[in-house]
């Protein structure tokens, strides 16, 4: 009986130390939004925005939100290009608010076709001498 509660004592610490030591397999998703809400004191959400109407038409749009009222808050939105340097700023929109805590700016622009473009954002937030810096973009789209 003793052996017998010691084998199954053993099975079980056994399964226990396997089920635990498995190794958790997880994909890698990319964040295009570089922003921990805990590691700001103001910054609450900042995100960009990219919309291909057609003909080349593209829409772009940014939003900075903070948690509370601030001295200025800014969000700056880039059109870009991808070339074979890299991406290059098309256009850019900029909007600046005092004593809000959400800023959004918008644009629109007939761009030409067979590229990839996307959307890059710069978010701010100043209270003070305090000043709270975050980038946001979207993926690329080709427009044709």
């Amino acid at each position: 009986m003793v052996k017998s509660l010691k084998s199954i004592a053993i099975t079980l610490v056994g399964l226990i130390f396997f089920a635990l030591g498995q190794p958790v397999l997880a994909q890698e998703i990319e964040s295009k939004e570089i922003i921990t809400p805990q590691a700001y004191i103001y910054l609450a959400d900042t995100n960009c925005y990219f919309i291909d109407s057609g003909n080349g038409l593209i829409s772009v749009s940014g939003k900075t939100i903070t948690y509370s009222a601030v001295d200025n808050i800014t969000t700056t939105v880039y059109l870009q290009k991808k070339t074979s340097t890299g991406w290059v700023n098309v256009k850019s929109w900029t909007n600046s608010e005092s004593n809000k805590s959400y800023c959004n700016v918008s644009g629109t622009i007939t761009v030409a076709k067979d590229y990839y473009y996307r959307t890059y954002c710069y978010h701010r937030a100043d209270e003070g001498n305090l000043t709270e810096t975050n980038t946001s973009y979207t993926e690329a789209y080709l427009v044709n």
